[in-house]
């Protein structure tokens, strides 16, 4: 991906994740922590929860993954070129127009 023809024309960029729920974050959690619904956990806090009439316990991350409440995060880049003129990329083609962005830059 080649777009140093666009980058004398910037005049403003930012890369950051989004979630499904519009929640957005500029740097992916560590290894140790989750998000689930904008929230941030550790993956091995205890979690008790009542199925029934019984009790469950197990850690925050296996009861956000058994209901499907762990946020999967997406890399998005705006490239700000004119007033009224954005470039959005998303996915990996965001991560590597990054990339390219912070090489130009040095």
């Amino acid at each position: 991906m080649n777009l140093s023809y666009i980058f004398p024309k910037v005049t403003g960029i930012k890369f950051y994740y989004t979630n499904t729920h519009g929640h957005s974050i500029t740097k992916l959690p560590p290894e140790d922590k989750f998000y689930s619904l904008g929230i941030l956990f550790d993956r091995n806090e205890a979690a008790s929860v009542k199925i029934g009439d019984k009790w469950e316990t197990s850690t925050m991350y296996s009861l956000a993954l058994k209901v499907g409440r762990v946020d999967i995060w997406k890399p998005k880049l705006e490239i700000q070129l004119t007033e009224d003129e954005i470039l959005i990329y998303t996915g990996k083609k965001a991560v590597d127009a990054w990339r390219e962005w912070c090489f130009y830059e040095k």
